[in-house]
């Protein structure tokens, strides 16, 4: 009652259902991908108007917050180094005319001892 011939051929219309299967499933993926590439490509000029008002932006932003940063620790350093070098030779001033002012004979520059700020 079995017939070997009609289980093979059960067997080979169950493999051609599945590579049928699969290659609908095959092309509908590459189908979708194709959509989402031309689609994607389309949209490009929109990214890169985007890219470039965001790329200004952050140069505005970042120039703006650089100045302001950037200005107030330049000043502050500016200040300080000016203070250290002239602070010396300004107090030795001030000691000697000091002296001349109370009618005293002024010490030598290098005699006067100059203390921290």
């Amino acid at each position: 009652m079995n017939d070997p011939g009609n289980g093979e051929s059960r067997s080979i219309e169950v493999r051609l259902s599945a590579i049928w299967w699969a290659a609908g499933v095959l092309v509908v993926a590459i189908a979708i991908g194709a959509g989402a590439f031309a689609y994607g490509k389309s949209t490009g000029e929109d990214l890169d108007a985007a890219r470039t008002q965001g790329t200004e932006a952050g140069q505005r932003k970042g120039a703006a917050k650089g100045a302001a940063q950037g200005y107030a620790a330049g000043f502050k350093k500016g200040r300080e180094a000016g203070f250290e070098r002239t602070y010396p030779k300004a107090y030795r001033k001030s000691y000697a005319e000091a002296f001349e002012e109370a009618g005293l004979e002024a010490p030598d520059s290098h005699d006067i001892p100059v203390s921290s700020p």
